[in-house]
């Protein structure tokens, strides 16, 4: 079920690359900080921008007590970008569709959905059975709570969770 949907658009002439200081996460800037020209930074930065706003829309705050830095937009391999909240929003949705794209403008669209899943509660001992092993390094996670208190839950079982989104990666650790 789609629980937000958030757009924005950004004239990239605009955009200074100043604003990189106020709305690029440390994981942003070091994919922004690898960019040749001035030009293709100032399209990142206008696309981030425009899809961080496009999130705050989704999500029906607005950027009001938010800030930049609380969401990355990142890209996977094939350079989808994907959403990675960078704190607890305290929201009901699991999977976030990005699209970003720019000539003279950037134009961002952001789409949350609650996907149906196996559910993990915090008073469920054996939340670990929704875990499915892909192979040796990977597992893939079927639930429909926040991220934050999926987060939690994996702690307290001894498993990192190291980035989250559209993707999760989970590591064991050792006390």
């Amino acid at each position: 079920m789609i629980v937000g949907n958030g757009i924005d658009v950004v004239r990239i002439d605009r955009i200074s690359l100043n604003l990189s200081k106020k709305i690029l996460t440390e994981r942003e800037k070091k994919i922004y900080d690898g960019l040749k020209t001035e030009e293709r930074k100032r399209e990142f930065l206008a696309g981030r921008f425009a899809a961080k706003e496009a999130f705050f829309k989704a999500i029906g705050s607005g950027i009001r007590s938010n800030s930049f830095l609380d969401v990355s937009i990142l890209d996977d391999e094939l350079g989808k970008p994907f959403l990675l909240v960078e704190k607890d929003f305290n929201l009901l949705f699991n999977y976030a569709y990005v699209s970003i794209s720019h000539d003279f403008v950037a134009v961002a669209s952001v789409i949350l959905e609650k996907l149906k899943g196996g559910t993990i509660t915090g008073s469920d001992p054996n939340f670990c059975e929704v875990v499915r092993i892909l192979d040796d390094d990977f597992y893939e996670l079927d639930c429909d709570i926040p991220p934050f208190e999926l987060q939690a839950l994996l702690k307290r079982q001894n498993i990192e969770l190291i980035k989250y989104g559209n993707i999760w990666e989970a590591k064991y650790f050792e006390h």
